[in-house]
């Protein structure tokens, strides 16, 4: 903060180019995470409304236990559970490649170095354990 300070940069500025990169990783796996506890939603509303009136407040794991449990459509709540599984897979794996991209391009700008092929291997190796981390947090929840 103190270097950008001296060279002039304002709050604004000190913000987006300082601190928001520092905190871009963790807020993009908080929204992951918050995402896919969003789309787990399943007790809050079997309780309260059980889907609402015409299914208004149905979620995808409340529709997989009427399927696969209520209604005895096994099959049908099986692939329901298979899709989320890979949608939710899906959606951590792509925030992940972005976010590999995107710290690349700000490690890399931010070395200022003409050797940067190191730094590169660094950030893809440091990268590619937040998908990981994700697909395990779904998994284990």
């Amino acid at each position: 903060y103190e270097a950008a300070r001296v060279d002039g940069a304002g709050a604004w500025a000190r913000f987006r180019h300082v601190t928001w990169p520092g905190l871009r990783t963790v807020t993009a796996f908080l929204v992951v995470l918050t995402t896919i506890g969003a789309l787990k939603l399943f007790t809050q509303v079997a309780i309260l409304t059980r889907g609402g009136p015409d299914g208004a407040t149905t979620t995808l794991v409340l529709y997989l236990f009427r399927e696969g449990f209520q209604a005895q459509r096994i099959g049908q709540g099986s692939a329901v559970a298979v899709l989320f599984f890979l949608g939710v897979t899906a959606l951590a794996l792509g925030l992940g490649r972005a976010l590999r991209d995107g710290l690349r391009d700000g490690e890399t700008r931010a070395a200022g170095r003409e050797d940067r092929a190191g730094d590169e291997r660094r950030v893809q190796k440091n990268a590619g354990v937040l998908p990981g981390l994700m697909v395990a947090s779904i998994v284990m929840a």
